[in-house]
């Protein structure tokens, strides 16, 4: 009895071990997890495309990418707002002065978010190209 005891309590380690090796891979392939651990601009992509849609909170942009860079220059922000209002087929949204604009680095480009009263807007991931880290984030 004691036997098959022991035997039990060591199966049901091995079992658990095995879930927590299984979580940890998937975690560790997680687009976002990825992007904040290397920069990888395919990870970035795959979390613009996937997982990030208009309307998010920064707070949550912010948790699956990591705090960006606040545009803080007068002259980049007015720049920002002036794009936004001269393309309204990609910025339907438009652009106030009063919009917040955050850049995150990627290992090919800076990317630049627009945030209004706290809000993701004028997000389209259609533009962001399909990659390997997209695929493996469905």
């Amino acid at each position: 009895m004691r036997v098959s005891r022991k035997l039990s309590v060591r199966m049901l380690m091995l079992a658990i071990l095995g879930i927590a090796i299984g979580l940890a891979v998937i975690r560790w392939n997680d687009p976002a997890v990825r992007y904040r651990r290397t920069g990888e601009a395919d990870a970035f992509y795959a979390v613009l495309k996937s997982q990030i849609k208009n309307g998010d909170s920064i707070d949550k942009v912010s948790r699956l990418l990591g705090v960006g860079s606040l545009v803080t220059d007068p002259k980049v922000h007015a720049y920002f707002v002036s794009y936004a209002l001269r393309t309204p087929s990609e910025n339907p949204q438009g652009a106030r002065d009063t919009d917040r604009f955050s850049t995150w680095k990627t290992t090919e480009w800076n990317i630049t978010l627009q945030f209004r009263d706290g809000h993701l807007i004028n997000h389209q991931p259609a533009i962001y190209p399909l990659g390997a880290a997209t695929v493996l984030s469905r």
